[in-house]
């Protein structure tokens, strides 16, 4: 079965006087549309059915001629500007009739209308039916004296179940998922329809791709029946509405207005409303209109092939609009769009805090297709390219050329500003700080975090009540301060920056500030091994289902410092589950997949591969190196893993040579522990002593330092002292939850001691469940400043004869150093010494 739209039929002749014409007969196979008939059928003595080309008019009136019209009354058939029908009504001959013109947009005359009206006025028995495009013709405003009804676009529209039942006369099976794919992007068009409808009954395959088919129907339509007949009407201004209404993705009648210049712009959008081409709906109470996705991309395709450079005004215009309303989403993509980079940068300048957390990709596409001669006009834009320029694994040195020569990182500058300018130049250092924290350039980008702390504590100055008056641009650049001062070694500053935020960040249901401050201070405090201080902030923050975005990076965010935690307090379920959550992370940046890799490296120093887990290390210290240089956390919190993961295997010369290579505090805890298991004992005393007076010590290393120094004051007969010392592990490890450290020191001696100072007890209760990481004792091979430069003349290859005649030796001598350095290594030979110096790593540093 074939079914047409509105095909082409012969006209009958008009023969004046008969008492019935003839109209054509419908198409064979049309839908039948009891519903519609039905409004034909009423009494009422004028029925317009107004609707666009392509909506079934004439279909519908000749099915209802056919079933229905001339069963009982005299009737006319006029089809557009039939000279017959004109000159019947000029004779007056339509009196007591029912007459239906269809197609009267092409009745061009000024007479014709006016003398039909006149023709109703004077004659109750006259009924006119007549089909329209638009509303020159018979206006809405004839009710008021006239019983009037009109069959809309909306009403001609298919229902679902009428396509349900077109598509089932021909066989075309879709199954719901297609039937309501069809009704969001059909609009119940019956051109369009029908010709879906024909073309799957004719090959069926394309149902399996019914998206594709059904934008191809929907496109011809608006392009071959919408365009040309919004072109055709007298009001061409119609066309450019239409075509300038489908760029933005939602219009308001304001912004209908903006992008089009035509202030009846709010009838119009109703008007499209009602045939059926918009969708309306209400957005905090005001009317918001949207055309569906393949009709708003058909017309923009027709604009953009009509008038390129009015398309390109339109967004212009659009993105002026969003951008005065602080909506910054589409204000850059209205700006991106007409390639008018200017305002591309000016809206990353003004709007990056949200961009980057709210549309993502369109600002990395943006800054990536803008000039750089234009970015570099703001030094804000300058710094979000970097962030993703270092995510595409590319990069230049505009970021790093621009932040050295900035103002920006000056502590004092904000003093030197009229207060309107501060909000600005908080947000724009902000920028670069967060992107020189993302590129690895940490200790550059404290010297940001100073200047905006620096600047905010004049904001609360000013303020005078500490957080009030406060924008949340300002509590913003408090919390990436935090979070800069975090990964730049600087814990105090951090803990103290993010609880502040914390304090100072709004209550209200459904703002993310304060949970996620709560998370990031949470994360401090687990770098630092207190893990009460975790628990209590994990618990300010909330639950996973807080809305911070990104909401996977909070989520790893929290499992981070939930796991570490866990690893400190022994609970190593708990620190599996939690790492388990990391390995389907996507991190925002680069420092924290470094914190996630140190945090799965103190799991397996207690609980998993140690050798797997150095092997590991190697190979992301050459991907994370940046993030590990000096000035970082996470430099020494590796370096101090790895040494202990080397202590936990046994290998006390490797772990030596790698702690001569830093002299950070963070490894003054495994420096003691080495000393410790080398029989250093003095050593012990000396290290701890120096670093539990440090006002930065931090929780992990307070107590692991308290139980190193008991044992080995123990050791030398110091009793008392050891008694005491070992109770403020014990007090320490209680306080701040990091019992791991006490599991450093040797077990049987840590409860001998207890046991003889009645700490016994209170000793298990902090050690229950541990397990022992550190053999009792390791070796260390010990090498002289001389005895390391012959290893390394072995090593570059020389023989016993040049490496006298470079030290001014005679060959004795040296063979007498050889013996030595081979005696210390346990090797019987140059090529044996070697790859024991290797093994033990004794070259790294040669």
């Amino acid at each position: 079965m074939t079914v047409h739209s509105e095909p082409e039929a012969t006209r009958p002749e008009f023969t004046p006087g008969a008492p019935f014409v003839a109209a054509p007969a419908p198409p064979a196979g049309s839908l039948p549309r009891p519903r519609l008939w039905e409004l034909l059928s009423a009494r009422t003595r004028l029925t317009v059915v107004r609707a666009p080309t392509g909506f079934g008019k004439t279909v519908l009136l000749r099915q209802w001629v056919h079933r229905l019209g001339h069963d009982s009354e005299r009737l006319v058939w006029i089809d557009g500007a039939d000279a017959g029908g004109r000159h019947r009504l000029a004779q007056g001959a339509v009196d007591d009739t029912v007459l239906v013109w269809d197609h009267f947009d092409e009745v061009h005359d000024d007479e014709t209308e006016p003398a039909l009206l006149a023709a109703l006025r004077r004659n109750p028995h006259l009924r006119l039916i007549v089909a329209v495009r638009d509303g020159r013709r018979f206006p809405d405003v004839l009710r008021l004296e006239l019983p009037m009804s009109t069959v809309s676009a909306r009403e001609l529209a298919f229902q679902g179940s009428e396509m349900r039942q077109l598509f089932g006369l021909l066989g075309v099976q879709l199954g719901e998922r297609g039937f309501d794919e069809l009704e969001r992007g059909a609009a119940g068009w019956p051109k369009p329809v029908h010709e879906l409808a024909a073309l799957l009954a004719a090959r069926p395959a394309e149902a399996s791709r019914l998206d594709e088919a059904l934008v191809r129907v929907t496109r011809r339509f608006l392009r071959d029946d919408i365009v040309p007949m919004l072109e055709a009407l007298s009001d061409s201004s119609w066309l450019d509405f239409v075509l300038a209404s489908a760029v933005p993705d939602r219009l308001t009648e304001e912004l209908a207005v903006a992008i089009t210049g035509d202030e009846r712009a709010g009838e119009r959008l109703e008007r499209l409303v009602a045939e059926t081409m918009l969708i309306a709906s209400s957005e905090e109470g005001e009317p918001v209109y949207r055309w569906r996705a393949n009709h708003r991309a058909a017309l923009r395709q027709e604009f953009e092939k009509r008038d390129p450079a009015g398309l390109r005004r339109v967004h212009e215009r659009a993105s002026a609009w969003h951008f005065d309303r602080g909506q910054a989403a589409e204000a850059l993509a209205h700006a991106h769009l007409a390639q008018d980079w200017v305002a591309v940068v000016r809206t990353v300048e003004q709007y990056w805090t949200h961009l980057m957390y709210e549309n993502y990709a369109e600002t990395r596409t943006a800054l990536r297709d803008a000039p750089v001669s234009v970015v570099s006009s703001s030094i804000a834009a300058v710094a979000i390219r970097d962030i993703f320029m270092l995510r595409w694994r590319v990069g230049d040195d505009l970021l790093l050329e621009a932040a050295r020569a900035s103002r920006l990182s000056e502590p004092h500058l904000i003093d030197t500003l009229p207060i309107p300018a501060w909000d600005r130049a908080i947000t724009d250092a902000t920028a670069v700080m967060i992107a020189l924290r993302t590129r690895g350039e940490l200790p550059l980008a404290q010297r940001f975090a100073e200047s905006i702390d620096a600047a905010l504590n004049s904001w609360l100055t000013i303020a005078g009540v500490p957080g009030i008056g406060l924008s949340s641009g300002a509590l913003h650049a408090m919390l990436h301060v935090g979070i800069t001062r975090t990964f730049a070694d600087d814990h105090d500053g951090a803990v103290e920056t993010l609880r502040r935020t914390y304090r100072f960040s709004p209550r209200a249901t459904g703002d993310p500030s304060a949970p996620n401050a709560a998370v990031k201070t949470a994360v401090a405090y687990s770098l630092a091994g207190d893990t009460r201080q975790v628990e209590d902030w994990l618990g300010r923050s909330g639950d996973d289902d807080v809305e911070v975005w990104p909401v996977g990076a909070l989520r790893a965010q929290r499992a981070l410092a939930g796991a570490l935690a866990a690893i400190e307090s022994g609970e190593r379920d708990e620190a599996r589950r939690l790492l388990g959550l990391l390995e389907t992370r996507t991190p925002n940046e680069y420092v924290w997949e470094t914190a996630y890799v140190y945090a799965q490296a103190r799991f397996d120093l207690v609980w998993g591969d140690r050798q797997l887990r150095l092997r590991e290390l190697a190979r992301e210290r050459e991907r994370l190196q940046r993030w590990l240089e000096p000035g970082s956390t996470l430099g020494p919190l590796v370096d101090s893993v790895e040494v202990e993961l080397q202590l936990a295997l046994g290998n006390g010369t490797r772990a030596h040579a790698l702690l001569a290579a830093s002299d950070h505090p963070r490894l003054l805890a495994p420096r003691a522990l080495l000393a410790l298991l080398s029989g250093g004992n003095d050593e012990v005393v000396r290290i701890a002593t120096a670093a539990l007076s440090a006002p930065t010590i931090i929780a992990r290393d307070q107590t692991q330092l308290q139980a190193l120094r008991a044992i080995a004051q123990a050791r030398l007969g110091e009793a008392h002292a050891a008694a005491r010392t070992l109770a403020d592990a014990l007090a320490s490890a209680a306080a701040s939850g990091a019992r791991l450290g006490l599991a450093a020191a040797p077990r049987a001696e840590l409860r001998q001691l207890a046991a003889a100072h009645g700490l016994g007890e209170r000793l298990e209760a902090e050690i229950g469940g541990l397990p022992e990481v550190f053999p009792a004792s390791v070796d260390v091979i010990f090498l002289t400043a001389r005895e390391r430069e012959v290893l390394r003349q072995l090593a570059d290859g020389r023989t016993v004869r040049e490496m006298a005649d470079a030290s001014f030796l005679s060959q004795n001598t040296i063979k007498s150093q050889l013996r030595t350095l081979y005696l210390k290594l346990g090797a019987s030979s140059r090529a044996r010494a070697l790859a024991l110096a290797h093994e033990h790593r004794l070259l790294d540093n040669s």
